[in-house]
């Protein structure tokens, strides 16, 4: 099985295709309630990305002053 089709035997699993009628209301919950979760892990995807942008910039710098003591 390639990797696609296991990627959509995955997706086929987790979503079951439902012939329920939503509010408006619900509709909008449920899109709220999706953006929430997307926006938790962009977010701790962006914070984990700062805390390595600064692990980086501090070597670049640690470089730089041994490169200059040289």
């Amino acid at each position: 099985m390639t990797d696609a089709q296991q990627a959509y035997e995955d997706w086929k699993e987790t979503h079951k295709i439902s012939l329920m009628v939503y509010t408006d209301q619900q509709m909008f919950e449920i899109g709220f309630n999706v953006a929430q979760e997307l926006i938790k892990e962009l977010s701790t995807t962006i914070l984990a990305m700062e805390k390595d942008a600064k692990k980086m910039n501090a070597e670049i710098q640690k470089l730089k002053k041994a490169s200059k003591a040289k």
